[in-house]
C-alpha cells in the first residue's frame, strides 16, 4: 500500500545514517540512491509529470546555493532534493525541506545552547531530511 513511501524512507535512511557518520556521501552511494529514489517514486507514487518537474527546482536550488556559498549548505542535499522532487513532486518535497529546515534550526540551536556546537560548526543535513520526510508521511496519513 506504502511500497513506494517506506522505500524512500529506507534510502533515506541508510544516506542519513551515512551523512551522521561521515559527513560527506559517495558519488556511487548518491547515484544508487537517487535512482532507487526515482524507481520507487515512478513505480508506485501517483504523481503527475508537471509535479514531477517542478520538484526537481527545490533541488536544484539547494545545488545553486551550495557552489555559491562554496560548500556550507552540501552539493549531496540538493542531489537528494532533486531526486525527491522527481518521485515525490512539488508539494510533498516542499513539505519535506520545510520539516527539515526547522528541524535543522532546531538541533542546531539547542547544540549551540547546550555547547556541543559554536556559530560555525556544521550539522548533517541529511538526517533531518530523513525525519522531514518521515513527518511528511505521518502527517499525509493522518
Amino acid at each position: 500500500m506504502y511500497v513506494g513511501e517506506i522505500l524512500i524512507s529506507m534510502i533515506l535512511g541508510i544516506l542519513a545514517v551515512w551523512d551522521w557518520r561521515k559527513k560527506e556521501l559517495p558519488v556511487l552511494l548518491l547515484i544508487v540512491s537517487g535512482l532507487g529514489i526515482g524507481i520507487a517514486g515512478m513505480v508506485w507514487l501517483t504523481v503527475s509529470w508537471e509535479s514531477r518537474g517542478i520538484g526537481l527546482l527545490p533541488g536544484v536550488a539547494l545545488m545553486v546555493i551550495s557552489l555559491l556559498s562554496k560548500g556550507q549548505v552540501g552539493l549531496a542535499d540538493g542531489v537528494v532534493f532533486a531526486f525527491l522532487g522527481a518521485a515525490t513532486g512539488i508539494e510533498k518535497t516542499l513539505a519535506v525541506l520545510l520539516y527539515s529546515l526547522a528541524l535543522a534550526a532546531l538541533v542546531g540551536a539547542i547544540s549551540m545552547l547546550w555547547k556541543k556546537k559554536k556559530g560555525k560548526d556544521t550539522l548533517p543535513f541529511l538526517p533531518m531530511v530523513l525525519a522531514g520526510y518521515l513527518g511528511m508521511f505521518v502527517t499525509v496519513l493522518v
